[in-house]
């Protein structure tokens, strides 16, 4: 990251994640990309959708904090949280929407809701891309992220009550920010059996999955191989060792 700022390293690490592992994934399954009208739902700094944008879509961002994405961008930035304002992109559809590491930061009270506003934007014949790491996965608390300390490094932090957590984060000097961020997973926990009964529930189709043992964002942060993995269809042993899952998800 030398020279570079957090901005524009974060940035560049989407940018590179959906040219290296997702659109080539969409165009295998021949799902087309360009004209579409694409959404990226929680788009951080934009470099997700801006791939998007450069494979010849008509793209949107939306977030619920302003980023001060570059003017010059061809996709169409809106600032807004659209569980609280789910009528920011009124009569407005689309036919690929992409939740990318999103659905674990939505508590788990409004997942259902989140997701329906989400559903509500799709065209009839249009897909749901979601990605998520299991929240009971070995760093499903995000902790790799957040952490400054040794912390990072440990796995299934997860699986510890809050009020543990809570006196290691101090021991370690953890700072406030980054305990809330991880608290905001905790209560999220977005595990794979809970959504796959939030996509039942709401008439939702999967269309593909795939589960990952060392998942894509793994490969490009850590140098680590992408590693897929069978788990991800055996019940309680996939919370546990399914460490990324891409879902396609219909109406």
């Amino acid at each position: 990251m030398a020279n570079k700022t957090w901005k524009e390293y974060y940035f560049n690490y989407q940018l590179i994640l959906a040219n290296n592992f997702y659109i080539p994934l969409l165009q295998r399954l021949d799902i087309n990309i360009n004209g579409k009208k694409t959404l990226d739902v929680g788009c951080g700094d934009g470099g997700f959708i801006t791939a998007f944008s450069n494979s010849g879509a008509m793209s949107t961002g939306i977030e619920v904090k302003d980023f001060k994405w570059d003017e010059d961008s061809k996709v169409n930035f809106i600032v807004a949280d659209i569980i609280t304002n789910p009528d920011i992109l009124q009569n407005k559809l689309f036919d690929i929407i992409i939740l990318r590491d999103v659905i674990e930061h939505i508590n788990k009270d409004k997942k259902d809701t989140f997701i329906t506003i989400v559903s509500n934007l799709l065209n009839e014949n249009g897909i749901i891309l979601i990605t998520f790491p299991p929240f009971l996965s070995p760093f499903g608390l995000h902790q790799q992220v957040f952490c400054k300390s040794i912390l990072r490094y440990i796995p299934f932090l997860s699986l510890l009550p809050w009020q543990l957590l809570k006196v290691l984060f101090y021991i370690f000097r953890e700072n406030t920010q980054s305990i809330n961020e991880m608290y905001e997973v905790k209560q999220s926990s977005m595990k794979i059996n809970k959504f796959l009964k939030i996509i039942k529930k709401l008439q939702l189709k999967v269309t593909y999955e795939e589960f990952y043992f060392i998942r894509p964002s793994h490969e490009l942060r850590y140098g680590f191989k992408v590693i897929r993995t069978f788990l991800g269809k055996v019940p309680i042993i996939r919370e546990l060792f399914v460490t990324g899952t891409v879902f396609i998800l219909k109406k």
